[in-house]
């Protein structure tokens, strides 16, 4: 093969395959357009598993979890993929710089583990390809400068060190390293510290925590007992001082089992800002139990009298057994810091809470639905009545009071979420709707499923509330292919403020990270009444009058045809009717809205005239509906222009020791190439449905 891509010669065919990878690794791969090039002009690259998942996860920056399916498909569905994959993820961040709704901080990485903290105003990402942690304004969307490097291979963001001043903290782990950086806008200044694990930690680093504490010591972290946790597969936990990065405590908890010689799992690690609590599971005793330690290391421990019952020291308790099998594979955890309750799945459909301050377990009996398993697990924030969702795999949300452990109700996604996104359609009954993830507040419980439809329910009574897509996916079609492929990003994590009244949320999906307000209508799904001042930068809007009415449209033709809901109209209204079209029937010569008398329509009679228009064909000839359409959308066009967002500057959002923005920036400023060629598949599209 002769020729060059990006000024890089094509490796000659023959070579090894790891050979392949790494010169397809070193790429200088600045532009998702180069990713086509590749495609086009290196067929024998898209015909050998191996160097297409490399290459795949090179330029775009994912890992090989998300795209685990890859394998097998024909060298022309790769390429066509690869076509569609990059007029998708121009177009969601051309959407997002027209609109200033999103941000993608690094346009070729895709979002994962992002947390928000919505009493501080700030997001975190976690980029672990990069090795780059992005902190952000939950308001603006606009990223603190610059990102951090912490390097690639991180472990997950695990807490926040906050105070009234707005420090924000990050740990992670790596094999046996335990990391922590302290930011802080009083102080200006980033204070990294390594913990010398060595002193505790032999085997590799498996958990960690970061207690969220609230303290004056900006600079210092919380004045708590606890601060920075880490805990080894081998058992031992330590508990290390924010403030000077010192070892405060440390501990071992038995994870071996002395009866069986089996080695049990560690399975999770937290605390309430006083203690410690380490969750183990022991598979052949087909059991869970959970310790409480102090946080301090014990005096003295006594010698060991029965090998088959290890002595604990007197600061190290067990708190309580869950009898339940262990996978270390399948299993969900929650903790609620302010209501000490901690949930746990351990595969199957069960789900239990634990009160860490009594020890007292309750089960949730999860109905059964002819699955084996649980995909997503969450518990209301800022509310005094505590709820816990339980999603399952087949489409299904369980809600449960989470003191009580009673059933609630129960949410069938199968109803809202499978609507195609801007088509009114709904995927075919064999294809069951999977949960990405519920978020819930003391108002609503908010979901997104797997065709990207955010659903808002009543968190009390369950009822829907609302439905709508986000605002980068407006204009894609959300059908799959024969391998299941969705042309659209995967939005997975998903963040509400827990104040309700609010009512304001961020998402992650792609590239990109979203923001969306008014989970709540307003009398209604008005989508006018939702509209964001134009002095502020704005965040997505809910569906378009269209869509709204698309997808609520099975619904109204039940309502209509079983005579829920019947149409009455009072004698006022009719005489009003009747007025208007008098009017504009006297004298059909003149202009849209003028007559020959000299009289005019007002504003609102020409908005209940084209409401006539599209209640009663009989009221206007169909020679003259098209002009009136004509009319009616430009005058729409109008208003939507003069309600548009800000004319602020759209802010890139990306920071970093590599700066993306001006390889992207082109993307922006092109004359929408990419744009027209991604309307003219979807019109195609659409006239060949219109056609079959």
């Amino acid at each position: 093969m002769s020729g060059t891509v990006l000024g890089t010669k094509a490796p000659v065919l023959g070579l090894p395959q790891e050979v392949f990878a790494e010169i397809c690794s070193s790429l200088d791969v600045t532009s998702l357009e180069n990713l086509v090039l590749v495609c086009q002009q290196w067929t024998e690259w898209m015909k050998d598993d191996f160097v297409w998942r490399t290459c795949f996860q090179r330029v775009f920056g994912v890992s090989e979890g998300e795209f685990g399916w890859m394998g097998g498909e024909s060298t022309s569905w790769r390429r066509e993929y690869c076509d569609r994959m990059l007029t998708l993820y121009r177009w969601s961040r051309k959407r997002a710089a027209a609109n200033r709704t999103a941000v993608c901080y690094r346009p070729r990485e895709t979002v994962t583990n992002m947390r928000c903290y919505w009493d501080h105003g700030i997001g975190m990402i976690a980029y672990p390809h990069s090795g780059l942690l992005t902190v952000f304004d939950l308001g603006t969307l606009k990223a603190h400068k610059p990102s951090i490097h912490i390097g690639r291979s991180m472990g997950p963001i695990v807490g926040l060190i906050c105070s009234s001043m707005s420090p924000y903290g990050f740990l992670h782990a790596t094999d046996a390293n335990l990391d922590v950086l302290l930011l802080s806008n009083s102080c200006k200044k980033r204070v990294t510290m390594k913990f010398a694990t060595s002193q505790v930690h032999e085997a590799p680093i498996v958990q960690c925590w970061m207690t969220q504490t609230a303290s004056p010591k900006v600079c210092q972290g919380p004045d708590g007992k606890i601060g920075a946790l880490s805990i080894d597969n081998a058992g031992w936990v330590a508990n290390w001082e924010l403030g000077g990065g010192k070892l405060a405590g440390k501990v071992h908890v038995p994870v071996s089992d002395a009866t069986t010689g089996h080695t049990g799992l560690v399975l999770d690690l937290f605390s309430d800002g006083k203690d410690v609590f380490v969750v183990v599971g022991r598979p052949v005793k087909q059991s869970v139990e959970i310790y409480k330690w102090d946080g301090k290391t014990p005096e003295s421990v006594d010698e060991v009298e029965d090998e088959t019952n290890p002595k604990l020291p007197p600061n190290l308790t067990l708190l309580t057994t869950i009898a339940s099998k262990v996978d270390h594979l399948q299993y969900l955890t929650q903790y609620d810091e302010k209501s000490g309750m901690y949930i746990i799945t351990l595969g199957g459909m069960k789900v239990f809470t634990v009160d860490t301050h009594t020890g007292q377990t309750e089960t949730l009996e999860i109905p059964s639905e002819g699955e084996d398993g649980i995909c997503v697990v969450d518990v209301t924030n800022g509310s005094a009545i505590k709820h816990v969702a339980v999603a399952t795999h087949r489409g299904a949300i369980h809600v449960y009071n989470l003191k009580s452990a009673e059933f609630v109700y129960t949410i069938d996604m199968n109803q809202y979420g499978n609507v195609i996104a801007g088509s009114g359609t709904t995927v075919s009954d064999s294809q069951q709707v999977s949960i990405g993830t519920v978020a819930l507040n003391s108002a609503v419980l908010v979901t997104v499923t797997d065709s990207s439809i955010i659903s808002v329910f009543d968190v009390l009574s369950g009822s829907h509330l609302r439905t709508f897509v986000p605002e980068s996916h407006r204009g894609f079609k959300q059908n799959r292919d024969a391998f299941g492929t969705r042309w659209s990003p995967l939005c997975t994590d998903l963040s509400i403020d827990p104040v309700s009244t609010s009512h304001r949320g961020v998402m992650a999906c792609g590239v990109c990270i979203e923001s969306f307000e008014q989970i709540l209508p307003e009398n209604g799904n008005s989508r006018r009444q939702a509209k964001r001042s134009s002095k502020k930068k704005t965040v997505a809007r809910g569906l378009s009058q269209a869509e709204m009415l698309s997808i609520q449209r099975a619904e109204i033709n039940d309502q209509i045809s079983t005579g829920v809901e019947k149409i009455k109209e009072d004698k006022q209204d009719v005489e009003k009717r009747e007025k208007i079209v008098q009017k504009y029937n006297g004298s059909r010569n003149g202009s849209m809205g003028s007559f020959s008398g000299g009289e005019r329509l007002s504003e609102e009679e020409q908005l209940k005239l084209a409401l006539l228009m599209s209640q009663d064909n009989n009221v206007i000839r169909e020679d003259e509906e098209e002009a009136l359409a004509r009319a009616l959308k430009a005058s729409l066009l109008e208003t939507q222009a003069n309600e548009s967002f800000s004319e602020e500057p759209y802010e890139n959002g990306y920071e970093g020791e590599e700066d993306y923005y001006d390889d992207y920036q082109g993307d922006y400023e092109e004359d929408d190439e990419d744009l027209k060629y991604a309307l003219e598949l979807s019109l195609a599209e659409e006239a060949s449905r219109n056609h079959t």
